[in-house]
This record gives structure tokens, C-alpha cells and sequence, in this order.
């Protein structure tokens, strides 16, 4: 799940006429759209979620309060925390690690749902032993995330007839279901490269 997450400098990007994408109006709104997405019933026993969030505190505090968090009420609890650093083709942070405004990395914080049955922490937000993992990426086109399908098949052991289903998705995955306004965004021919001569050169080199 990567939600429309409130930026302003999105919506000035908007605003100017580039090619940004939506996001909410404001962390109010977004809660009860959030909120109006009924996970809990559609996870499987060791269900897993993973959600994209921003760096403001805020946004973390709205996915792993014990009180009234998004994993708590879905009825998950925080396993893994994945950090994504976007690096320049020479193996660079795209941004200074120091920076105050802007980071050159995303968090993706990874929930599994609890064994039913279970009771106390099993169920909140967050627990202590959370396993932390960097992955270094080139970033391409903006808002797109890597996708990172095989890694978390890898990690969490899921079995190849698992059911994926992807909440406000800009792309469309083998293998699971994608839901949102811009499905098929990353999907553009626009978004491709098309590289010319590398049949003859496969054939020149037969």
C-alpha cells in the first residue's frame, strides 16, 4: 500500500502544471479514507501488510498507535521495517543523509496479522523484536517504488499461489490484484524505453 500521503511540495507541483500525482488534502481526510479500507476481513491467517509512509512522525504515528493506528485496528502487528535508499547509479544518495527538509530514503513498514487467539501484545501496533532491512535502489520515475514482490515471497515464505492485492497502486504486478485511481500509470508506453538494434545485435553475435 503506498497511500496519497499530504505534500506540499506535490501540490505546488500541481498547482504549476507538472506532472505530479494525487494526494490527499489533508491527514484528516486521508485517516478516514484509511480507515474506510477494510483490510482486517480480507487478510489470511499470517496475512501480510506493508505500507509506504513519509518521514513526518505523524504519518507513522497514524500507522503504529496502539490506540487508534491503522495496523492496530486491522489487527496486525509490526514484524519488519524495510528502508529504501535512493542511490545515483554511481551508488550515491540522491540527497544528503543530513538533510533537514528532504531525506534521500522511504520507509516501508511491514505488518503480519496476529495468530487468532492470541491476546496483549500479539495484537498492538508495534512490538520490540522488529527486523530492519536496507535496500539500495536507483529511483526511475517519481512516486514509483521498487517492487518488491519477490522479496517479501522470500522473506515471509509466501507460497507461490499466495493473493496479493495492491491499495492505490500505480502499476500493475503479475500475480496480484491492483486497486486505486491510477493503475495503470506506471503502465504507459510513456514509462518504457524502447531500445532499437538489440535483435541484430543478439543475431551478430550468434
Amino acid at each position: 500500500m503506498d497511500p496519497p500521503w499530504p505534500n506540499k511540495s506535490v501540490a505546488r507541483g500541481k498547482k504549476s502544471g507538472g506532472g505530479h500525482y494525487d494526494v490527499a488534502d489533508s491527514m484528516w481526510h486521508l485517516r478516514q479514507l484509511l480507515f474506510d479500507v477494510d483490510v482486517a476481513p480480507m487478510l489470511a491467517e499470517r496475512g501480510v501488510v506493508a505500507v509506504w509512509i513519509t518521514n513526518r512522525p505523524s504519518v507513522r504515528e497514524l500507522v503504529l498507535s496502539e490506540e487508534d493506528g491503522l495496523f492496530s485496528s486491522w489487527g496486525v502487528k509490526l514484524v519488519e521495517e524495510w528502508i529504501w535508499v535512493k542511490v545515483t547509479e554511481r551508488g550515491e544518495p540522491v540527497l544528503p543523509v543530513e538533510g533537514i527538509w528532504r531525506k534521500p530514503y522511504e520507509v516501508l513498514l511491514i505488518g503480519r496479522k496476529s495468530i487468532a487467539g492470541t491476546e496483549g501484545n500479539e495484537a498492538q501496533g508495534e512490538v520490540r523484536d522488529v527486523k530492519r532491512r536496507v535496500i539500495f535502489a536507483v529511483p526511475d520515475i517519481h512516486s514509483r517504488k521498487p517492487c518488491l514482490k519477490q522479496e517479501l515471497q522470500r522473506v515471509f515464505a509466501l507460497p507461490d499461489t499466495h493473493r496479493g492485492l495492491e491499495i492505490f497502486a500505480r502499476y500493475i504486478v503479475s500475480g496480484w490484484t491492483s486497486w486505486g485511481n491510477e493503475v495503470l500509470k506506471f503502465n504507459d508506453v510513456d514509462c518504457w524505453t524502447k531500445v532499437d538494434g538489440d535483435e541484430n545485435k543478439s543475431e551478430e553475435a550468434s
